[in-house]
């Protein structure tokens, strides 16, 4: 997946550079505090990697083990930090109103222009593992109702999860900049709290004596 990932990310930013303009840029703290609650707001685009908490299983914490998936948060974090400053810097002052960026960063290159919309190739690497992401919290959620309802009719679940979770998307697309701006405004203190603040308690949580790691075992 990382490297469809990698794959995908670098051909969008080759494609971009041509209409990068870095002087629109502006120095940290330039904004004052803004620049602390737009981080704020943006934590709730950012938890999908505490997922990786519940698999990490049983294992005794050494240096070694932990250098690979520190080293793997921070390349992720380059990656999105680079992708911010090559998206704003092509689109600057409308950047506020170009709800999907990675469709639209590479739109006006010239090479775009000339033999057609190639980018969408680069765009499909990376839905690969945004369709993964997505399908993690269905997972989790069939998962946990077969156990709450102690049923072994696993498909009968999965079909309901993904019934509550489709129906309302089909009346709600249309309303996808309120219900962002629903989000931002009501929604981040409870996302803070369940998607950054709880996972980093899972990592000093003790199992109940007798109980098995299903993941570990696995």
């Amino acid at each position: 997946m990382w490297i469809v990932t990698l794959i995908g990310t670098f051909l969008l930013f080759s494609l971009a550079l041509s209409d990068v303009d870095f002087t629109s840029i502006l120095p940290i703290g330039a904004n004052g505090g803004k620049i602390f609650k737009g981080s704020y707001y943006l934590l709730n685009w950012f938890t999908d990697a505490s997922y990786l908490l519940f698999m990490l299983g049983s294992f005794k914490l050494d240096d070694k083990k932990m250098l690979k998936p520190l080293l793997g948060f921070l390349g992720h974090a380059v990656l999105t930090i680079g992708f911010c400053i090559v998206f704003y810097s092509v689109f600057i002052y409308i950047s506020g109103r170009e709800l999907y960026a990675i469709a639209e960063i590479s739109k006006y290159s010239n090479v775009i222009n000339s033999i057609g919309r190639f980018d969408y190739m680069a765009i499909f690497c990376l839905l690969v593992p945004h369709t993964i992401s997505i399908i993690l919290p269905l997972y989790f959620a069939c998962n946990i109702l077969t156990k709450l309802l102690k049923t072994n009719r696993k498909t009968l679940v999965s079909i309901g999860v993904c019934l509550v979770v489709y129906i309302p998307l089909i009346y709600l697309n249309s309303y996808v900049v309120g219900i962002l701006d629903f989000i931002h405004v009501f929604m981040t203190p409870f996302i803070f709290i369940v998607g950054n603040v709880f996972p980093c308690f899972i990592t000093i949580m003790k199992k109940p004596k007798g109980a098995t790691n299903e993941l570990h075992t696995r």
